[in-house]
């Protein structure tokens, strides 16, 4: 059993990379959806970020608040297991749950019986059971929520795109009805461009305008360039070169006050981190007494003594 639940578990790892963080989308046809996972990122989850991701730092953090104990047990994608099974894992709806037990009740009608008293008697471990009995269904469960998470996030990238830069979106959807391999090129291409500004248009809108302004001034700035190198008039290249130092010089003032967001970012974590250092050390000094050591030891035996006992069913 416990490698069976090892195996579900590297699966939801599987689908939790894949879902967490920004570069990969749905797509159309068998193909197309192979491509798109060999890309293996969706909007917002490259360098380790998405919704799911945040998600689920967030919640390891808070098990790694919640005990003592963390660290000691395994720390596998479910998070930390144990008694108080507390980790991160991944939640089924009643409707999730409902589509596994009829799967598992067309392959064993009387282990779907079992389960569903087991539902009632003992929730944890239901779902512990539910989860190996039920791996063909999870694993449906996994590709069918990543399938919906690439297709939001390509939805919403694609809504941004059409509001920001008309153009290129225009040229994407013409592309897309005519040849889906120079679709996908472009858009990997368009991704790659404008992935930062909009990502920071929900995190920091005074960085995503500064983006935004940078952008177009290195499209001039190498406009420009093109026509230093192609003229042959001494009068138009210094008009040109001129006008080249004017976009340099405005690029010089964006650097410096994307610069100076970036300090006041550090700023912030710093004292962030000063916060967490000033808990850590309050932690250590509350962990340090005598009393709170003898009861945490003596607790954590127990909860390990409880693991091991087979439990008798009725």
């Amino acid at each position: 059993m416990k490698v069976s639940r090892a195996i579900v578990l590297l699966l939801a790892l599987s689908i939790s990379v894949m879902l967490s963080p920004s570069d990969c989308f749905a797509r159309q046809g068998d193909h197309e959806r192979d491509e798109v996972r060999q890309r293996g990122r969706g909007p917002g989850e490259a360098r380790g970020r998405g919704p799911q991701a945040d998600e689920r730092r967030e919640q390891e953090q808070q098990a790694g608040e919640e005990s003592i104990w963390t660290e000691d047990e395994p720390r596998g994608p479910g998070g930390p297991r144990g008694p108080s099974r507390r980790g991160p894992r991944f939640e089924l709806t009643d409707e999730e749950i409902k589509e596994i037990l009829e799967g598992i009740k067309e392959r064993d009608a009387d282990k779907a019986k079992e389960l569903e008293s087991l539902r009632k008697e003992d929730p944890e471990e239901f779902m512990d059971q539910l989860r190996n009995e039920g791996r063909e269904e999870m694993g449906k469960i996994f590709r069918r929520r990543a399938e919906e998470w690439f297709q939001r996030a390509q939805a919403e990238f694609l809504q941004w795109l059409e509001k920001n830069y008309r153009e290129e979106a225009k040229e994407l959807s013409r592309l897309k009805e005519k040849d889906a391999k120079l679709y996908w090129k472009k858009f990997d291409s368009v991704r790659d461009k404008y992935l930062r500004i909009y990502e920071q248009e929900r995190r920091n809108p005074e960085l995503a305008t500064i983006l935004k302004e940078d952008l177009a001034l290195r499209e001039t700035r190498d406009e420009l360039l093109g026509k230093i190198r192609d003229t042959r008039s001494g009068r138009e290249r210094g008009e040109l070169i001129k006008q080249l130092e004017e976009v340099v010089a405005q690029r010089y003032k964006l650097i410096i006050r994307r610069q100076q967001i970036a300090y006041e970012q550090l700023l912030k974590r710093l004292e962030e981190l000063n916060e967490q250092i000033k808990q850590s050390k309050e932690t250590i000094t509350n962990w340090q007494d005598e009393k709170v050591k003898e009861e945490n030891v003596r607790n954590r035996t127990r909860e390990l003594i409880r693991e091991r006992v087979p439990r008798f069913r009725w």
